[in-house]
């Protein structure tokens, strides 16, 4: 929680990042909270795939912020 709260001061209220990556991000955790501990939530292959795509898509954003870009 302190790395999420850090990324939205930090990142998404100064909009050094697109703001969406914080809600995203507060998704994931709240998806590993159930994978680990609620055994009787089946996560579906496309909630899986909805959330590496998301997690793709953050990176490259990262990327790009570092200047470091994508090859």
């Amino acid at each position: 929680s302190q790395t999420i709260g850090a990324y939205g001061r930090e990142f998404a209220k100064t909009a050094k990042l697109d703001p969406k990556f914080h809600g995203w991000l507060i998704d994931a955790e709240e998806w590993r909270r159930v994978g680990d501990y609620n055994t009787r939530v089946v996560i579906t292959p496309g909630k899986t795939e909805e959330l590496c795509g998301r997690a793709r898509e953050f990176i490259e954003a990262a990327e790009k912020y570092l200047g470091k870009g994508t090859p």
